[in-house]
């Protein structure tokens, strides 16, 4: 199992305004020093929509459970899953042991770290075996228990339908002695995948009422967790090695590999089987270091369809760009509709994740819960995203944080669920300071573990609370990942249930507290290392708001022309004038980061935008007489987002198959000529803004196309020098052409594509 500590620190930055409410609650016991040092509890608003506490209750007897999954029922029943370490197993009902069971194991020791402090205990430990419990549908009464025979498989997931109850993880070779008919299942091989934590896994559809087992499927090599889920037509998707889909009676009816393993980075879209990966790599800027998100598209077959974010260290690192906050892509996963919901940990507010996943020059456009880390220092941030699945623009965002002391905090994300009615339901780790929902069951500070639930556009909390002693279990892939999620809908309410496993009383920043329990079936610890613990809210209340549905029309398109790029002119800031004889060269190898780059843009807005980047080639400019006169050449050899299809971008036929060079020869600059443009601000106050660009002679040539072009540049110029010296010119040319004047052929040939090409120059060579 994977061992990630949860370090979370404090972040000095500061908020946009937000409706908070701020609440003098003293649990039992002595505050923590965080809550003295000025900590105060904060709350968000409460909401017609708020979610329902139905019950939040314990699950445990002598022995050493936590609870995986869970799943409701047609008879309104509530399913669960979980894991025994060791043999003691008594949950106040006898249980049904599907198969022939073979001697209990002995005692099952707690991990520890290097440091010999304790661990959750794992699924991939020797001597776990998984159970399930039904409860009664007003979850106060143990219906029935079923145990697998000991040692032969533990529980990573559970899903139910019509047709009855499947459950998944890992398997020994003792899963022979399970009663039902068995079959080891083939698995695509995956060149890519390297690690794996466990090598033998396993499937199986239960009846509705646990008693036995219907079949079992195993299938050996590498694997993490294995997930379960339905696709739209109800059938099982299976996510181990590979991901397969199941009929109701175990039979494959079709397999594909994601490239590099089945993660909790990856997730199966129900309705057409793409696939969605995300993940990160470390790509430099040339200035310093930067990891680099990631988010993939692929077909059913495992084949790349799209490349989102990875918009490349370089380009990233260019002084116009800048988003060089380190993210990445830790968690993914589909909803009911085929969108796709995401996590992205980031360590500060200036990330690539702020922008489309398409177009890094064009912001997402939307707030989220308000949240902000404008200012902040590095911390521990997320960024939760949902994209509809035709153009994967984002239909639900927010910025993610905890706030101490009147800043944001540390917090990060550990699983996502989906749920019936588009809400995302998630669960993670916070330092002090969560914002919690006025209906906060956990009775601690405000930090640790948490759950939680956004509405479908993300705008608004429906419920957020801190849950104190629980991580005793991992529900996943990592030692972080101790919350399962699962959801359903009974008599019409869409419902979500958290699960997790327990102690008696847990430490929260020095405050001891027990497990929350609300209209509890057990209330009180029953024993053992750990107990099993669940939380079911009823998310009906209220009028929800929805995400955006795919099909709702697109931004407006953004323009690259001079009125674009015109600004008002501070009269206590006047641009800097360099001194006549001044020389800007244009060199390949000053500076040695990336100083140009290319955007192109049909002005109707139907494609996708195209990026390059690269670095200067040859000449100069020199001011004489106060003009700018010179030529040069510049060159981007390299293209965002090249991998996969390109038929949506712009300019995609020229980096399908290979990236080909663009480059731009200047002969000459014309003289300057000013534009003033007026425009209304939001008060309705009318504003001049200018621009000052020169007509140039210029050749632009991509690949073996080349083209006679007179762009409008833009100069402006930087006086970095103690002295006051310009040391820098910065040029912007834009140009609209027909894209057959491009070199475009189909059906880009005859629509506008707008044209930006920035460049630098400095005093050095």
């Amino acid at each position: 199992m994977r061992r990630t500590p949860l370090l979370l620190t404090l972040a000095a930055a500061c908020l946009l305004p937000l409706p908070l409410v701020h609440a003098d609650f003293v649990p039992e016991g002595q505050r923590s020093e965080k809550a003295i040092g000025g900590g105060k509890l904060s709350f968000w608003p409460a909401r017609a929509d708020q979610a329902e506490v139905v019950t939040a209750s314990l699950l445990g007897g002598k022995g050493t459970e936590w609870l995986v999954g869970g799943d409701f029922l047609a008879d309104k029943t509530l399913v669960l899953a979980g894991n025994v370490a060791g043999g003691t197993f008594d949950l106040g009902v006898k249980p049904t042991v599907l198969g022939a069971d073979g001697a209990a194991p002995g005692e099952v020791q707690r991990p520890k770290n290097k440091k010999g402090e304790p661990q959750p205990y794992t699924w991939g430990q020797s001597g776990v075996t998984g159970f399930v419990v039904r409860m009664s549908p007003d979850y106060k009464k143990v219906v029935s228990v079923a145990r697998l025979p000991w040692d032969s498989a533990a529980i990573t997931s559970i899903v139910a339908d019509k047709d009855g109850i499947y459950i998944a993880g890992k398997a020994t070779d003792k899963i022979k002695s399970l009663a039902g008919p068995a079959r080891e299942l083939p698995v695509s091989p995956d060149a890519e995948r390297k690690t794996g934590l466990i090598d033998f896994t396993f499937v199986a559809r239960l009846s509705s009422d646990a008693s036995k087992i219907h079949w079992v499927r195993t299938a050996r090599g590498l694997s993490d967790a294995p997930r379960l889920s339905f696709r739209k037509d109800g059938k099982l998707i299976f996510a181990a090695q590979d991901v397969k889909t199941l009929d109701s009676s175990g039979e494959v009816v079709s397999a594909a590999v994601i490239p590099g393993g089945v993660r909790e980075t990856s997730s199966v879209n129900p309705v057409d089987g793409t696939i969605v990966k995300g993940g990160e790599h470390h790509w430099g800027t040339g200035r310093e270091p930067w990891r680099c998100p990631i988010l993939n598209v692929h077909e059913p077959d495992g084949r790349l369809r799209y490349q989102l974010y990875d918009w490349g260290g370089p380009y990233v690192g260019l002084d116009n760009c800048r988003q060089v906050s380190d993210s990445a892509v830790r968690l993914v996963q589909h909803d009911n509709e085929g969108n796709v919901s995401f996590f992205a940990w980031s360590d500060g507010g200036n990330s690539v994740m702020t922008s489309m996943p398409q177009d890094v020059r064009m912001g997402v456009g939307l707030r989220g819960t308000g949240l902000n880390a404008a200012g902040a220092n590095v911390s521990s941030f997320g960024y939760i995203v949902k994209l509809e699945p035709k153009d994967y623009r984002p239909i639900g965002y927010t910025f993610w944080c905890a706030r101490y002391n009147g800043k944001p905090n540390g917090i990060t994300v550990t699983n996502m669920g989906k749920t019936d009615d588009g809400s995302l339901a998630f669960s993670g780790g916070s330092a002090w300071g969560l914002i919690q929902s006025p209906n906060f069951i956990g009775k601690s500070e405000p930090a640790g573990n948490y759950v939680a639930v956004l509405s479908p556009d993300m705008s608004g909390v429906r419920f957020c609370s801190a849950i104190p002693a629980v991580g005793t279990g991992v529900a996943g892939n990592d030692d972080s990942d101790v919350v399962g999620i699962g959801s359903g809908t009974v008599d019409g309410k869409p419902l979500v249930v958290f699960t997790a496993g327990v102690q008696e009383k847990g430490d929260t920043y020095g405050h001891i507290a027990p497990p929350p329990t609300v209209n509890a079936a057990q209330e009180k610890f029953g024993g053992g290392n750990s107990d099993g613990w669940f939380l079911v809210l009823d998310l009906s209340k209220g009028s929800t708001p929805k995400a955006a549905p795919a099909d709702t029309p697109k931004p407006a398109p953004k323009r690259l022309t001079v009125e674009a790029f015109a600004s008002r002119v501070d009269p206590k800031k006047p641009p800097v004038t360099p001194k006549d004889g001044a020389v800007f060269n244009f060199s390949p190898t000053y500076p040695k980061y990336v100083t140009v780059d290319a955007e192109f843009r049909d002005t109707k807005g139907q494609m996708w935008p195209s990026f390059a980047y690269g670095k200067p080639v040859s000449g100069n400019v020199t001011i004489k007489n106060g003009k700018p006169e010179g030529s040069f050449v510049v060159a981007c050899e390299k293209w965002c987002q090249p991998k996969g299809s390109q038929a949506r971008r712009v300019m995609g036929q020229y980096v399908e198959g290979g990236e080909q060079k663009l480059t731009l020869t200047v002969k000459s600059l014309g003289d300057s000529q000013t534009q003033t443009f007026t425009t209304t601000n939001d008060k309705g106050q009318k504003q001049d803004r200018t621009a000052t660009a020169h007509t140039a002679d210029a050749v632009l040539q991509i690949g073996t196309y080349s083209v006679n072009i007179k762009p409008q540049i833009l100069l402006s110029f930087n006086a970095g020098a103690r002295d006051g010296a310009t040391v820098g010119l910065r040029g912007t040319a834009l140009l609209t052409l027909k894209g057959s004047q491009l070199g475009l052929k189909g059906p880009l040939a005859n629509e506008d594509i707008d044209m930006r090409l920035t460049f630098q120059g400095y005093d050095k060579k």
